[in-house]
């Protein structure tokens, strides 16, 4: 890895990805670390810029370098191969990325699936259900890795293709939240991870807002399921809208706090979405293949049924099916290990 390009990463931290591409374009790098009076003539730069211009932090740089390459994390350079080229259409796209993972998929059509950190068991089941199936179309799915419904479109695309992409609002050694590390490591192995600042930055709020226009700008479109009247949803689908990007939404309760947003982008013109299909037609793209019919025993399937309208906890399962506790927990496990239901938090199950 070029140690100079991971140098000119770490001015990030005080300079934004316009000015940083102003400079690129007038100065080679070699010309930005080695004549730093001549650059802070041309542009008016902070002080602690010009400090890492003209002392660049070596050990920092070498520890970056190092970890890079021991995880198998690279740069992707705008106007170099593998920079995904639908970032051109920002007015400020980033200068670079570190990328983790299987890069590659970042030239494939894919579909941002975004929504509220806080969501229903109805929420959930449709950002899993619909991602699965617009995964199962083909399309790559690209989120935030944020807890809530981004992590449900991660999850389901991972199960049924592994072809995601979750990107960060920090650097790729500070995944955020924690809780979502097993999940980050996992889109390691099949999708990518992506950010915009070197791996060791920390996460900040306006780093998550702005990765919402990288988020936006991979996908042919932005799928909002869930969202609150003030949902960071709601910024990714601003940033689709400035783009030319068809914007979905996903209609709910009106009674539901999480559901306003959506309401909302649905009132201003946002397409409806019931099922990937509505998406899928709307992009002009195929459907996704069947899926294959699930063999079930007679319990099983008398479980399975009492989801087929929704969500419903531990406690109402074995209500309304009159069976023993034992015996619904046994067949629940059946079914999530033949992929026939999905568990939610709170001990709530929901069908796939």
């Amino acid at each position: 890895m070029d140690e100079a390009r991971v140098a000119f990463s770490l001015l990030a931290e005080t300079l934004s990805p316009r000015r940083m591409n102003q400079i690129l374009k007038q100065f080679s790098l070699d010309q930005v670390f080695s004549e730093p009076k001549h650059v802070l003539a041309r542009f008016p730069l902070p002080d602690s810029t010009y400090r890492l211009l003209a002392q660049p932090d070596e050990r920092q740089i070498r520890e970056i370098t190092g970890w890079c390459q021991a995880e198998g994390a690279e740069m992707l350079w705008r106007g170099e191969a593998g920079y995904p080229p639908r970032l051109e259409a920002l007015a400020d796209p980033p200068p670079f990325l570190y990328g983790q993972g299987k890069v590659k998929i970042l030239e494939q059509d894919a579909m941002a699936v975004v929504g509220t950190r806080r969501p229903t068991a109805y929420g959930r089941q449709a950002a899993y259900r619909l991602s699965a199936d617009l995964a199962r179309a083909g399309l790559v799915i690209v989120s935030g890795l944020a807890r809530g419904l981004d992590a449900e479109a991660h999850k389901a695309a991972l199960e049924e293709t592994g072809l995601t992409v979750a990107v960060l609002g920090s650097g790729l050694q500070k995944i955020y939240p924690q809780e979502n590390k097993s999940l980050a490591s996992r889109i390691c192995d099949s999708g990518c991870l992506l950010a915009e600042v070197a791996p060791p930055v920390e996460p900040m709020p306006w780093r998550f807002v702005a990765r919402n226009r990288i988020l936006a700008a991979l996908s042919l479109g932005v799928l909002v399921v869930e969202a609150g009247e003030k949902s960071g949803a709601l910024i990714t689908a601003d940033f689709a809208l400035d783009l030319g990007l068809e914007v979905f939404a996903v209609p709910g309760s009106i009674f539901a706090a999480q559901s306003q947003g959506c309401l909302g982008l649905l009132q201003e013109g946002a397409k409806l979405v019931r099922t990937a299909e509505d998406v899928l037609q709307e992009l002009g793209l195929a459907s996704p293949p069947a899926q294959p019919s699930l063999i079930l025993s007679e319990e099983e399937e008398r479980v399975h049924a009492l989801l087929q309208d929704g969500p419903l906890g531990l406690d109402e399962l074995i209500q309304q099916s009159g069976l023993a506790a034992a015996q619904i927990l046994s067949l629940l496990t059946l079914l999530e290990v033949k992929g026939a239901i999905c568990p939610l938090p709170g001990r709530f199950y929901c069908q796939t």
